[in-house]
């Protein structure tokens, strides 16, 4: 049977501990950066701790998921990927299980060191008052869910658009929130005209509604997989 036609745990581990490899390098250097500009600005409360993590998570997060098919936008490296004994199916999974879950949980775990030891330093050596992130805060893990949420869509991005990839699935993005804001805010006056039109934006963020960011998941990572298998034709 041909090995793109079916999922083989032993070489999808093997796939995921080639695409880690690569970042080995970078991921010490972001440790390095976190730690540095914890001892530089140290963090005394919570909840800004938690606004730090999650521009980190959702800036860094971007960042790396729209270099995710780099090596399939580039003529020198396309080849030998998609020449890789292993089923696209794999090379999806790898590269989403790494742009998605495992970095946001070396994000959390590289920042959470950074703030321990800026709290071991700072207390102990100047007597400041800072405190480590604290990881039993409800808030942490739904900054993941939700940045695991958006995810896909910067991954389908980058592997549709060769260049300015973030930019332009920003944009997109934007596009398409505008369109059905303005899609809901019509609809909502037609079925309710004597609503203020501030009731059709409120209901855009209702939690009934958080059930469609849920579905764009699911169909973004499909069409992601879509695109690789249209890319080794």
């Amino acid at each position: 049977m041909n090995a793109h036609n079916y999922f083989s745990l032993k070489r999808f581990i093997g796939v995921l501990k080639m695409d880690m490899s690569r970042y080995i390098t970078a991921g010490l250097i972001g440790f390095v950066i976190l730690i540095i500009l914890s001892l530089l600005f140290p963090i005394r409360d919570n909840i800004t701790s938690i606004g730090a993590f999650y521009l980190i998570l959702y800036i860094g997060g971007i960042i790396f998921t729209g270099k995710a098919f780099h090596d399939i936008h580039n003529a020198n490296t396309s080849q030998p990927y998609l020449m890789l004994p292993c089923s696209n199916l794999e090379r999806f999974l790898s590269r989403w299980l790494l742009t998605s879950i495992i970095f946001s949980l070396l994000t959390l775990l590289f920042y959470f060191l950074s703030t321990m030891l800026a709290t071991l330093v700072e207390n102990t050596l100047l007597g400041f008052n800072v405190h480590p992130l604290n990881l039993s805060n409800p808030k942490i893990w739904y900054t993941i869910e939700q940045y695991m949420i958006l995810q896909p869509l910067f991954l389908l991005g980058a592997i549709f658009f060769k260049r300015y990839n973030v930019a332009k699935t920003l944009l997109m993005f934007s596009l398409f929130v505008g369109i059905l804001i303005a899609f809901t805010v019509i609809f909502s006056l037609v079925i309710c005209q004597t609503c203020d039109y501030t009731f059709s934006l409120i209901s855009i963020f209702d939690k009934s509604f958080y059930l469609f960011w849920i579905a764009l998941a699911p169909v973004c990572s499909y069409l992601t997989y879509l695109r690789i298998t249209e890319s080794e034709i």
